[in-house]
This record gives C-alpha cells, sequence and structure tokens, in this order.
C-alpha cells in the first residue's frame, strides 16, 4: 500500500478533502512541523554559506532528524487511527469476544494518542531551533524562518487536539491525566517559543 507521505502533493490533499475519514488531522499536522523544519534547514543552509555560524551549523542535524521522524508520523498518525478502526470491527457476539474488543479498543486508542503525542514532541523541538534561527539567521531568510516557526506551531497544535480527542475514549484514568499534562505543558512552551521567535522575525523586517 503506497504511503501517504509518498503521494504526489495534490493527491494527499485530495485524499484529505475526501470524505474518508483518514488522512486527518493528525497526519497533516505531523506534515505541518516536517515542512516547518524543512524551512528552517533550508534557512540555516543559506545563513551559513554567506555568514558561517557554528551554533547555527550545530542545529541542522537535530532539525534533520525531527523533520525526518515527522515525516513518518504523518503515515504513523493514520496507521493508529486505522488501527482504532479495526479494533471497533472486531466481532461482539459473545463474552469473550466483548472482552477481547473492548481491551483492543482501548489499546488501539493508547497508541493513537501516543502517536500525536511524539509529534507534539518533535514540534516543540523544532520551535526551541527554531527560535534561534529566527534570531540569528540571515535577514533574507527571515521570511522562511518564521513561516517554519508558524508551521511547527500549527502542527503542534493540531496534534494536541488529536491527543485529546483520543484520551477522551481511554478508561485509564492515570494514562489520561499524564499525557493531558504532557499536553499542557508542551502547548505552554510551544507559545512560548513561538512568541520569542515571531518578534525576533519581525525584527528583521
Amino acid at each position: 500500500m503506497e504511503k501517504l507521505i509518498d503521494k504526489k502533493t495534490v493527491d494527499f490533499v485530495n485524499a484529505v478533502a475526501s470524505d474518508a475519514p483518514a488522512p486527518g488531522g493528525g497526519s497533516v499536522a505531523a506534515l505541518s512541523s516536517a515542512l516547518g523544519a524543512g524551512l528552517l534547514c533550508m534557512a540555516i543552509r543559506i545563513s551559513v554559506k554567506k555568514q558561517p555560524d557554528a551554533s547555527l551549523s550545530e542545529l541542522l542535524p537535530e532539525l534533520e532528524n525531527e523533520k525526518n521522524r515527522l515525516i513518518a508520523l504523518v503515515d504513523d498518525d493514520t496507521t493508529a487511527f486505522n488501527g482504532v478502526m479495526a479494533a471497533f470491527a472486531l466481532p461482539k457476539n459473545s463474552d469473550e469476544e466483548k472482552k477481547k474488543r473492548t481491551d483492543a479498543v482501548q489499546a488501539a486508542f493508547t497508541h493513537a494518542a501516543s502517536v500525536p503525542l511524539e509529534t507534539m514532541q518533535c514540534s516543540l523541538r523544532v520551535l526551541q531551533a527554531g527560535r534561534m534561527v529566527a534570531e540569528k539567521c540571515g535577514a533574507n531568510v527571515a521570511s522562511d524562518a518564521g513561516t517554519g516557526v508558524q508551521m511547527a506551531y500549527a502542527g503542534l497544535q493540531g496534534a494536541a487536539y488529536n491527543v485529546r480527542i483520543n484520551l477522551s475514549a481511554i478508561k485509564d484514568a492515570a494514562f489520561t491525566a499524564r499525557l493531558g499534562q504532557h499536553v499542557v505543558d508542551a502547548s505552554a512552551a510551544a507559545e512560548s517559543e513561538k512568541s520569542y521567535a515571531t518578534v525576533a522575525v519581525l525584527s528583521r523586517f
């Protein structure tokens, strides 16, 4: 089966726009952050070509790693959603089957919440790197760095929605509380990083 990330851009967008429930917000969130990381990589490469800067160059491997993981998360998120649908489709004709189905559904939702949480974590690291890129990149790529930051921020927020909607179906209170706190903490940190980066970008124009 063709990976989402291997589709032509127009085919991916049309797949999102169709009446199929997946790919949905989680995959789009991961792609948004991957694009943001890509823009920040570009801003670094162009900047250091004109004016070498070790602190910027050192960010490249990290951003490349986050970009590549986020690319993989585009498909991981849809796979996790399909896992939930497969669990719901299990038979429930006997008490034993009902229990197996319930357990499978809970396990699937747990996985489906964990995938966008990873997207959030990757996106936050992109934002943290993006703040430095916005502050130190060449003025000619400040708009690209700023766009990269905004894309990563949007990806993080979209992933947060997907964590929350999956948590609402999970019965393990300790698990939902723990992941819920991660969402709150990452969202607050992202807001701070995005705000600092935005100020830095606007100061360059």
